[in-house]
């Protein structure tokens, strides 16, 4: 008679985790995946999807001076970047390029400059020592 009921029970929790599994594969095949559009934006469209660099804002600032930057197209990467003054051959200004900030989305860009802040502020408030 245990037996029996001890077969029961367990082909129960066998069917129960079953359908519990079916559940959860067929809930993530109808869900949207992670790796969408960016957190900031509510839609992009199919148009800016397939832009290169995406639909992330980067920078593109007087800074980015190494390289005639009129010649990139749309919203050029770091990558484009660098790999455009490295045509130059100049080692000292591919790696100037590799170190700037043009083509970086402007969420890292406004993040470095901020933490860059703090660490000058924080060094400036210390004491010198000895003093």
């Amino acid at each position: 008679m245990r037996r029996g009921a001890l077969a029961v029970v367990a082909s129960v929790s066998v069917l129960f985790s079953g359908v519990a599994v079916a559940s959860v594969l067929a809930s993530a095949a109808n869900r949207p995946s992670s790796s969408g559009p960016p957190s900031g934006r509510a839609h992009v469209s199919d148009a800016e999807a397939g832009i290169h660099g995406g639909p992330i804002d980067r920078f593109h600032g007087s800074a980015c001076s190494l390289t005639k930057v009129s010649g990139l197209q749309g919203n050029w990467t770091h990558g484009d970047y660098v790999s455009t003054v490295a045509v130059t051959g100049d080692a000292t200004m591919i790696v100037e390029a590799a170190h700037s900030d043009c083509g970086k989305p402007m969420v890292s860009v406004i993040h470095e400059s901020h933490h860059g802040l703090l660490k000058t502020e924080k060094n400036e408030s210390r004491p010198a020592p000895g003093s």
